[in-house]
């Protein structure tokens, strides 16, 4: 998720939402729902450190993977930014 944000981050995704009863799809931008769910693995990293019952998922993992994938990305995107100038 990290690579892709970085290296679509004017992609729209088409997602459900929900308002109580009624659903809709839409497309909302890829930066804002990819920062929303990053933002979500973070406070449920808070609240496994503060030993409030949550599920086995590794929220750190998602957290340092995001990362990765962000600075990886960063550092391919430019590889090939650099090719297509020399060509």
């Amino acid at each position: 998720m990290g690579a892709f944000v970085i290296t679509y981050p004017r992609d729209r995704i088409r997602t459900l939402l929900f308002f109580g009863i009624f659903i809709r799809i839409t497309f909302i931008p890829a930066g804002l729902l990819i920062g929303f769910w990053f933002l979500i693995q973070i406070f449920s990293q808070v609240g496994a450190v503060a030993n409030v019952q949550a599920g086995g998922v590794a929220y750190a993992a998602h957290v340092g993977g995001f990362i990765f994938g962000a600075v990886s990305a960063r550092f391919f995107e430019s590889l090939q930014r650099t090719a297509k100038w020399e060509t």
